[in-house]
């Protein structure tokens, strides 16, 4: 066993710096870096190609003591040869061997903002020693070298031993990055992110050009790629200052015929069925079953929350995955994507509440268009989504809703069929049906549906959650009263359209005071992503355009002020782990301009 290492504190944060070791050709890591002094035992270093299998074994048994690691994942721990490739290879190691490791990308194969490590783990006999914190400060000093602004990095949520370290440092947790799902455990992997605090400006930072030789590729590089050459052409619109793909014709004619069918149903009932005529608003109406009526009930609280939702879906869903298809900035597009997953949270958080519906027992428009979106995401969209896009098996009590609707409307033939093509080609699997025994996404959609409630992730026992994934207590009376003074202050609708000066008060504010007075695990994280994807979605809005809703000061700059002003008195609201407004920089920037 080593002597024990140092805690790193104020005052030891900078490690010392020992002569350079003599680098490859291709060696692109800074060369004063090679090589760091931990203590008079330890160094960090690059790891030699003969240490790769005892690296291998190192992270296998790591992963694996203290926490689980789903069996695809342990599969990709032994690959540390071909990783090298793309990635540095950084060990913390002794006279006695490799004791820690973690893996920073090699710029040449890099084109990411923010800078990221991966793989970080530490032997289990050299735990405590506080490797784990010396390896995370090393990819630090790499990512300030190079002029990065930011690190970035994903963690699978059992690791919690890993998240204790990162919120030690630092990181700040961004649930509305969480749009991955990974392996047959449903993992949605976690996001971090950490701004660093002293980057080299552009003209002393290291730069490593970009390298023009292909790389072999394996594990989650080797997803077939996403060729929008091949992919249906978008319906009528037009890509907004703002990089959103704004559509002008019919939104939902790309997916399978049979979906189409199931969204022209929902057209066809409410103009037929949900008029505001008084005399109708009661009355039982029947939407493609004579047996299953689709009430619109006339409780005005009930009918403004079905307008409310549709427009949810509606923008956030339909014209959100269009965004994320078919805009021309990816930037853009992520801001689409997060949006999307985290209203998909707040609608499968919703279910866990009520009957098997939106609206308890009764099928009601919002219903349907939200079936129909979900049916064509899973058969068509998700294949041009990417490597790791959520199914709605993802959100299980979406995916049992979806699946009662269509049982309850007799419309279980509007699932494609096994031979269908999807729009975007071959369908991507679905590791979370795997625990399941369905072998094909269609199998799953056809399977008898559990009684409501029934609803649970699949996942291994003993899995440990990170900290503020549990019942997020109230809090105080004199938050929740310098809360409710800002809403106070915050311009009321003048009109009945929607407008995204009403979307902000919902997902911003309305949020914000439901937080604050307490809620269960599964809505204040709803909540909480998507107030965080709404910010993110603002913050790029902001750095193409001078205003909220374009070229021109408008009412939704007006319902921001107060919120971003009093920005503080809001965070109080939210966990330690959540962002700040400094983590949105167009966000600040407009402060600063508006105050």
């Amino acid at each position: 066993m080593p002597s024990p290492v140092a805690a790193p504190s104020e005052a030891t944060t900078q490690p010392t710096l020992v002569a350079p070791l003599p680098g490859s050709a291709e060696d692109t890591s800074p060369q004063f870096l090679r090589e760091v002094v931990v203590n008079e035992e330890v160094v960090i270093r690059q790891a030699e190609p003969v240490e790769f299998e005892q690296i291998e074994d190192l992270l296998v048994k790591a992963f694996n003591t203290g926490c689980w690691v789903a069996r695809s994942y342990e599969r990709n721990l032994r690959t540390i040869a071909q990783r090298a490739l793309r990635f540095h290879v950084w060990v913390a190691a002794s006279a006695d061997g490799v004791l820690g490791v973690v893996l920073t990308p090699r710029l040449e194969h890099y084109q990411a903002s923010s800078f990221t490590f991966s793989v970080l783990a530490v032997h289990p006999s050299a735990r405590g020693l506080h490797l784990g914190e010396h390896l995370i400060r090393h990819a630090f000093a790499l990512a300030r070298t190079h002029g990065f602004s930011s690190v970035e990095i994903h963690s699978s949520p059992q690791m919690s031993e890993a998240h204790r370290i990162y919120y030690r440092v630092g990181f700040v947790r961004h649930l509305d990055a969480e749009t991955r799902f990974m392996d047959e455990h449903e993992e949605r992997l976690l996001s971090f992110s950490y701004r660093l605090p002293d980057p080299l400006p552009a003209a002393e930072a290291v730069v490593v050009p970009p390298s023009t030789t292909p790389l072999p590729v394996f594990g989650p590089w080797a997803q077939p790629a996403t060729d929008k050459s091949v992919w249906p052409a978008p319906p009528a619109g037009e890509i907004d200052g703002s990089g959103a793909y704004v559509v002008t014709g019919d939104k939902h004619d790309l997916v399978a015929q049979r979906a189409a069918e199931l969204d022209r149903e929902v057209k066809r009932h409410q103009a037929q069925a949900l008029t505001d005529d008084e005399a109708n608003l009661a009355k039982p109406r029947t939407q493609m079953s004579p047996t299953e009526p689709v009430v619109r009930s006339s409780s005005t609280e009930q009918t403004d929350t079905v307008a409310k939702l549709e427009v949810q879906i509606e923008q956030d869903l339909w014209d959100g995955i269009y965004t994320q298809l078919y805009s021309s900035s990816p930037e853009a597009s992520e801001a689409a994507l997060r949006l999307l997953i985290a209203r998909l949270d707040y609608l499968d958080a919703r279910l866990a509440h009520g009957g098997p519906f939106l609206h308890g027992d009764s099928l009601q428009s919002d219903d349907l268009l939200l079936t129909a979106w979900l049916l064509s995401y899973d058969f068509g969209f998700r294949a041009g989504v990417g490597f790791g896009a959520a199914a709605t098996i993802n959100f299980p009590r979406l995916w049992d809703f979806a699946r009662r609707v269509l049982a309850r409307l007799d419309a279980i033939d509007l699932v494609p069929t096994a031979d269908a093509a999807s729009p975007w080609g071959d369908l991507p699997p679905v590791p979370a049906l795997e625990p399941l025994g369905f072998a094909t996404l269609r199998d799953g959609w056809l399977a008898a549906v559990p009684p409501t409630g029934s609803a649970a992730r699949i996942r291994p026992t003993g899995a440990r959650l990170t900290p503020y994934m549990e019942d997020l207590p109230a809090v105080t009376k004199q938050t929740q009263n310098a809360l409710l003074e800002i809403v106070a202050t915050v311009p009321q609708a003048t009109d009945d359209e929607p407008t995204l000066a009403t979307r902000l008060r919902d997902d911003l504010y309305d949020a914000a005071i439901q937080l604050s007075q307490g809620a269960d695990a599964l809505t204040q994280l709803a909540l909480r992503r998507v107030f965080q994807a709404r910010l993110h979605w603002l913050d790029y809005r902001l750095s193409t355009q001078p205003w909220a809703d374009g070229p021109h000061e408008s009412a939704t700059d007006y319902v921001l002020r107060p919120l971003l002003t009093q920005f503080e008195t809001v965070a109080d609201i939210f966990p330690p782990i959540d962002p700040i407004l400094a983590d949105y920089p167009s966000l600040l920037k407009y402060v600063e301009r508006i105050s």
